[in-house]
């Protein structure tokens, strides 16, 4: 989701490339959640999906409120049951560690806010209640910087922001002092981490919003505006590009409309990116390796009545089924390939079929990255931004043991 500079511009370099024939971007269906569910936490651990709470029919009924948890992996492409939480809950905070899921507040039981901070251990199955939160929040967003887990936005009630940005003690187990909040007040929006934090969109006091902010020099910054304002939207990086997802419009429509954000580049948004199967609100875009899930949410079935779906489905580059099936041959770039190339920050690393495995070498043949790749997923993306410049070399191996690859410049 971040490889344009511009819709044109994108579809030049991939015809320049003999690739467009090859495969396109596409939603495709994915595996069903068990539950159907909106207003659920996500986050990508260990390589899967971990999903909890949310609420299971359109509705403000406190019924109807979740305390379910359930993991994705793509693997088997299948869900499984966890441990549920230890009481109902949706639209919380969460952030993971490198052995933790944190949970911080939400609404639950008489929907109120609740101060509540719930630690899950992947490897235990268990929970565990953490620090209380300064204060009763839902609605915001969380992100782990270093040692401590940032709270972004939210709201104490509806008519209620939060003015300051709350931290978490990861170490110490306990809040520290805020940092500034956000300059416009919001929840239910987006946040994505791209060189530096974005906040995209929300909702403000009447109606979802078209701002963007930016954290610079340790202060919320107001840098850009959506094409339309949206709220409980689905945002997520991939490369150099940020995504944003269906949501709710000014009109109180639900969007199936895809765009991209790419802060640095000089026109900073890429409209109409292909849009999602079914139209989606307060739900969370996952990213897991190379392709970003819709999981879950508000959707509109027959009738144009809203209901909560448990459908899935997934965002990434697919090869078309008419590609012929060619044996690769050593080192060939017309299998394999990387974009932007030269380039000095994410770089996207075209796969031939059936890949499992990327290696990165730098000029003096010293590995600096490897990873194992999805075979559902035909791309993958590595941020070359803090290697010293030079000429790089890649290896993809394959099973018929015949490896593909070529080299790629950084600049400085």
């Amino acid at each position: 989701m971040k490889r344009f500079l511009h819709i044109s511009a994108f579809l030049c370099f991939v015809l320049a490339n003999n690739a467009w024939a090859r495969g396109e971007f596409r939603w495709e269906s994915a595996a069903e959640m068990n539950q159907a569910r909106a207003g659920h936490a996500a986050v990508a651990f260990g390589g899967k999906i971990y999903v909890f709470g949310g609420r299971e029919r359109a509705g403000m009924q406190n019924q109807f409120i979740l305390s379910t948890a359930e993991v994705f992996n793509p693997d088997s492409n299948r869900w499984d049951p966890i441990a549920p939480l230890p009481r109902p809950l949706k639209n919380m905070g969460i952030a993971a560690t490198d052995s933790l899921i944190y949970l911080f507040g939400g609404i639950s039981g008489r929907m109120m806010p609740v101060d509540i901070t719930i630690i899950y251990n992947p490897a235990s199955n268990t929970y565990i209640q953490g620090p209380r939160i300064p204060t009763p929040v839902f609605g915001q967003a969380a992100w782990t910087l270093e040692r401590s887990i940032i709270l972004i936005g939210g709201a104490t009630s509806m008519q209620e922001y939060m003015t300051q940005s709350l931290v978490f003690d990861i170490s110490r187990n306990r809040w520290s002092d805020p940092v500034p909040g956000l300059i416009n007040p919001r929840f239910h929006f987006g946040l994505a981490l791209s060189r530096t934090l974005w906040v995209i969109g929300g909702y403000a006091r009447g109606g979802p919003v078209v701002g963007v902010e930016g954290w610079f020099e340790d202060q919320w910054q107001v840098r850009n505006r959506m094409p339309e304002p949206r709220g409980e939207l689905g945002v997520a990086v991939l490369g150099d590009t940020v995504i944003i997802a269906g949501g709710i419009t000014a009109r109180d429509s639900l969007s199936r409309r895809v765009d991209g954000f790419r802060p640095e580049a000089e026109d900073h948004w890429i409209r109409g990116l292909p849009p999602m199967l079914l139209e989606r609100s307060d739900f969370p875009l996952i990213r897991l390796g190379n392709a970003l899930f819709a999981l879950g949410g508000l959707t509109i079935m027959r009738r144009e009545e809203h209901c909560v779906t448990a459908s899935v489905e997934f965002y990434a580059w697919h090869e078309k089924g008419d590609a012929p099936e060619e044996e690769p041959a050593p080192y060939s770039s017309a299998l394999s390939y990387a974009w932007p190339n030269p380039g000095n920050g994410w770089i996207t690393f075209y796969l031939p079929r059936n890949s499992q495995r990327i290696i990165i070498f730098n000029p003096l043949g010293e590995k600096v990255a490897s990873s194992f790749t999805n075979p559902r997923v035909s791309f993958w993306s590595w941020f070359a931004g803090d290697q010293p410049a030079g000429t790089y070399f890649y290896q993809i191996q394959t099973p018929q043991g015949i490896p593909s690859g070529g080299s790629v410049v950084i600049l400085k």
